[in-house]
C-alpha cells in the first residue's frame, strides 16, 4: 500500500481488514495502514485518508465506531441503497482529497519560493558550489532549533529507515512567509487555485487557506 493508492483501493483494503478482524481499535488499524509508508508527510496523508474512509463506512452503517473501537456490521440486505450512499459519500471524499492534494502542492511551491527569496539575501562567496536538494534514506532522530534542522544518525535501530524529502525539510523551517500575497505575485497562475480552495473551505466551514 502506498500513499498514491486510490481511495477506492484504500477503502477496499480497510473493509477487508475490518471484516476479517470483526472488531479493531482505530489506532491499530491506522498504524497497520501507514506502517509500509515512509516519510512523515506521506504517513500524515495516509492517516487522513484512513480516518476519512472510516467515516464513510460508519455513515453507511457498514461499521460502527464507539470511541476508538470499530466493529464490522456488514452489508445490509438492501445493498443497492447502501452502495448508493457509499458512492455519494465517496464522491464528496474525492473532492476533499483533491483539495488536500492541491493545498500540499501550493505549500510545497511556497516553501521553495521562500527558500529562493531567503537565499537571494545571503551574500555569496566568489567561489561556491550550488547543490540541489538531496533526498536520502536513513535511521535518524530530528531536532529543530530556531534556525537549524539537526538530523542525528542512529548507529543501531530496529525501526525501518525514513525517507526525507525536500518538502519535509522545507516545511520544518519557519520562513515567516506571506503565503498568499508573495506567492501569487511571483506565480500569478496559482491565483485560481487559491480561489478554489478558499471557496471550498468557506462552504465546508474550514479555515481559509
Amino acid at each position: 500500500m502506498t500513499q498514491d493508492g486510490s481511495l477506492k483501493t484504500i477503502s477496499a483494503v480497510i473493509a477487508d481488514k475490518l471484516k476479517a478482524a470483526g472488531t479493531m481499535n482505530a489506532s491499530d488499524l491506522t498504524a497497520m495502514m501507514i506502517s509500509p509508508i515512509q516519510g512523515p508527510s506521506q504517513q500524515t496523508s495516509m492517516k487522513r485518508r484512513v480516518y476519512d474512509v472510516i467515516g464513510v463506512l460508519a455513515a453507511a452503517d457498514i461499521i460502527t465506531k464507539t470511541g476508538t473501537t470499530i466493529t464490522w456490521v456488514g452489508y445490509s440486505n438492501n445493498m443497492r441503497v447502501q452502495q448508493t450512499k457509499v458512492n455519494d459519500l465517496t464522491k464528496t471524499l474525492l473532492v476533499k482529497d483533491k483539495i488536500e492534494k492541491l493545498k500540499y502542492k501550493l505549500r510545497y511551491l511556497s516553501y521553495i519560493n521562500a527558500l529562493i527569496v531567503r537565499n537571494r539575501s545571503i551574500p555569496r562567496p566568489q567561489v561556491y558550489i550550488q547543490l540541489p536538494f538531496i533526498v536520502f534514506q536513513a535511521n535518524f532522530s530530528i531536532k529543530q532549533s530556531k534556525d537549524q534542522l539537526i538530523l542525528k544518525l542512529a548507529n543501531r535501530s530496529d525501526k525501518p529507515p525514513h525517507i526525507i524529502t525536500q518538502f519535509d525539510i522545507a516545511s520544518s523551517i519557519d520562513y515567516k512567509f506571506d503565503l498568499d500575497n508573495a506567492l501569487i505575485s511571483n506565480f500569478p497562475s496559482v491565483k485560481p487555485a487559491y480561489e478554489l480552495i478558499n471557496a471550498y473551505d468557506d462552504e465546508n466551514g474550514d479555515e481559509a487557506f
